[in-house]
């Protein structure tokens, strides 16, 4: 089986040809092209390649498999998808791309000519939720870092908690290097007992982040409580959204689903901030 990564990348791509040739079908030519856009800048590049130089690193684990036929194959499609509305920079890009690839002669001469993508209908649910996890644990930490004036250099200290702790584990090489943590405890809730006084407690949606590292107290209070608000103001959306019969008569039941999940994550958010609060009166 393909590591995690490499799945959740190629589930997103999935989806994102859905999305784009329903759009096409619809002529929401400009919401195509942003949805594509958004894909290739925020999550192929801002991440899948990023996650990929940490697995070419480590070059003695030969049982790993590489992410170089994967990094390929989205590229190649992503260009594909694109080419519509960027018709002169991916034929480009993917005349060079090619030019590295094994002959094939099926492989038509242009990507004007080549066939546009098509969906197969296969998505990775647990593959996606994961690595939503370790992407919001690794933004956290930066953002914690860039609001503190730590140099990007500097190496500082965390603790995750969490109840999927083996899940987490398997990528902390990935959020070490990303989010420059080191040393990097990742714990059980129960049986976390590491002294929480003064240091920054981040509340994500599965887990906790605890970075020990002197915080204003009265900050860290109006942090939490502007964090709360939005928390709370989210909940009101959603839960007004679920009691909305047009919405639930119209809407497939995967984005119904999918808005409960959001609503179910965000209490639960909001109750350990909540408790968090509690903590630092």
């Amino acid at each position: 089986m393909l590591p995690v990564e490499d799945r959740w990348i190629l589930s997103r791509l999935d989806q994102l040809i859905a999305k784009v040739n329903h759009l096409l079908e619809d002529f929401q030519f400009g919401e195509a092209e942003r949805e594509t856009y958004d894909f290739l800048w925020h999550e192929f590049c801002d991440w899948y390649i990023e996650l990929a130089k940490v697995r070419l690193h480590r070059h003695s684990d030969k049982s790993e498999p590489s992410p170089l036929p994967v990094l390929v194959q989205t590229l190649e499609i992503s260009l594909r998808l694109l080419h519509p509305f960027m018709p002169f920079i991916t034929e480009e890009i993917w005349q060079r791309l090619v030019s590295h690839l094994p002959q094939d002669e099926s492989r038509p001469d242009s990507v004007t000519i080549a066939a546009y993508p098509t969906a197969r209908g296969v998505t990775d649910t647990q593959a996606e939720e994961e690595m939503e996890s370790v992407i919001e644990i690794i933004h956290s930490i930066r953002n914690a870092r860039a609001q503190s004036r730590i140099e990007p250099a500097r190496w500082i200290e965390a603790q995750i908690c969490t109840k999927n702790k083996p899940a987490i584990e398997s990528h902390r090489q990935s959020i070490e290097t990303l989010a420059r943590v080191q040393p990097l405890a990742i714990v059980d809730p129960r049986k976390e007992r590491g002294n929480r006084e003064g240091a920054l407690v981040l509340v994500l949606r599965n887990v906790e982040v605890i970075l020990p590292m002197a915080v204003d107290l009265d900050a860290e209070r109006q942090r939490l409580e502007k964090e709360k608000a939005a928390l709370q103001a989210k909940i009101a959306r959603l839960e007004s959204r679920l009691r909305d019969s047009t919405f639930l008569s119209k809407a497939p039941s995967l984005i119904i689903e999918r808005e409960r999940g959001k609503l179910l994550d965000s209490q639960s958010r909001l109750e350990k901030i909540e408790e968090r609060l509690t903590q630092l009166c």
